[in-house]
């Protein structure tokens, strides 16, 4: 039990490292590239190049993790990841650094994210239930080191990019990727490959012939494409256009964070007593309505706290409806099912980095920020509505699936 316990440890503390060092080049890359170029569209193209190969990578990650296993390919991963984002300030003090090179290696970065991503999702169920803890509470831990990365590293990223420069805070993503390599490496009990691999396809066809796991899939994406740009796009320029700094931006991904983590720690605690349904609908209502108090582009104080709100109800969230996916998934078809929702939900994130960095030129910030708020809104109206969705409190009997 112990070793299990620690299995569940160093999953999730690799995990938290590793984002720690992502909420750094969050700030960081954006804010490099608006510095040089001084160009909302090219920050969303940047955005868009780190993130689009998310999408072709988890397409085959699910049978790269039935092949290699998900501890080696999570390893494997990192280390790749290490490699593409050190190469960036290193070209850059050589003096080699240009944009396109600046693209290619933040493609290659996305590259290898995605079969890490899907390697350590399909890890954490067995390690909670070996661990003895609840799906709930396993990810709303989980849930807990994400927005804890957000709450040290983007501080964090205002104080290095005023040290060393933008570029030269990369080098701590970098050396977070190579730490959590090394702690998966040490600590995760090996995962190798199983036999009777399901087929390639297995995976698709189960999002297809599940109503509550195709209904999630919708909210997912959909999410993904609505939510994403928000720190990406949205606040880099935000942050440039109404108060003139990295530090604004730092408090603003600093605020969300807090708010994630209030909303996680909250579900962590509730989870085994919290009634489902009414959960998943107060959140629907509330997120929505929060997007839209943005709308006005409110001064510092107030922005910090309507993220602030957002962050708390989405980190509530999160944890659930990642349990839905989980409890809902035979647990051989885990790898492919959770390709095929990172492979959704990649494939809509560059394509909405893309949307509101153009829309913010042509049409200005508080344009791009109404979009974002009607979006939700009408995603929180499918949530709300969507039949399946009604039945989350329903005790589930048997989880099935004939590839």
């Amino acid at each position: 039990m112990g070793r299990a316990r620690g299995g569940l440890a160093g999953l999730l503390t690799a995990t938290a490292i590793s984002q720690v060092g992502n909420v750094v080049a969050l700030v960081a890359l954006p804010w490099f590239v608006l510095e040089t170029t001084g160009s909302a569209a090219r920050t969303g193209l940047t955005a868009f190049a780190t993130t689009v190969p998310l999408a072709a990578g988890a397409i085959g990650a699910g049978p790269l993790v039935d092949r290699l296993g998900p501890r080696r390919t999570a390893v494997l991963a990192d280390l790749g990841a290490a490699c593409a984002i050190g190469a960036i300030p290193l070209a850059h003090a050589a003096g080699r650094l240009h944009f396109g090179l600046l693209l290619a290696l933040a493609f290659a970065a996305g590259a290898f994210e995605a079969p890490g991503r899907t390697a350590r999702r399909s890890l954490l169920p067995a390690l909670a239930v070996q661990s003895g803890t609840s799906l709930e509470r396993a990810n709303a831990v989980a849930t807990v080191t994400e927005h804890l990365g957000y709450l040290i590293g983007a501080p964090l990223a205002g104080v290095l990019i005023g040290v060393v420069g933008a570029a030269g805070s990369l080098w701590l993503d970098a050396g977070s990727y190579a730490v959590s390599a090394l702690i998966t490496i040490t600590t995760v009990a090996v995962a190798g490959a199983r036999a009777g691999r399901p087929p390639v396809l297995a995976g698709l066809r189960f999002v297809r012939s599940s109503p509550i796991i195709r209904t999630f899939f919708v909210i997912w994406t959909a999410g993904a494409f609505l939510v994403t740009p928000l720190s990406a796009v949205l606040l880099p320029v935000y942050a440039r256009e109404r108060f003139g700094g990295a530090a604004a931006l730092a408090a603003m991904v600093t605020a969300l964070g807090a708010g994630g983590l209030i909303g996680a720690l909250a579900f962590s605690v509730a989870a085994r007593r919290l009634p489902r349904r009414p959960a998943f609908l107060t959140m629907w209502i509330v997120y929505p309505l929060l997007t839209c108090l943005l709308i006005g582009l409110p001064p510092i104080v107030p922005a910090l706290l309507v993220l602030a709100a957002i962050g708390v109800v989405t980190g509530g969230y999160d944890p659930l409806e990642v349990t839905i996916h989980q409890e809902n998934t035979p647990e051989e078809l885990r790898p492919q099912v959770f390709a095929v929702l990172l492979a959704a939900e990649m494939t809509a994130v560059p394509l909405a980095m893309l949307t509101y960095g153009l829309l913010i030129d042509v049409a200005g910030l508080r344009a791009a920020t109404a979009l974002y708020a009607a979006g939700n809104v009408l995603l929180g109206a499918y949530a709300i509505t969507a039949r399946p969705a009604r039945r989350l409190d329903r005790p589930r009997t048997s989880t099935s699936f004939t590839a």
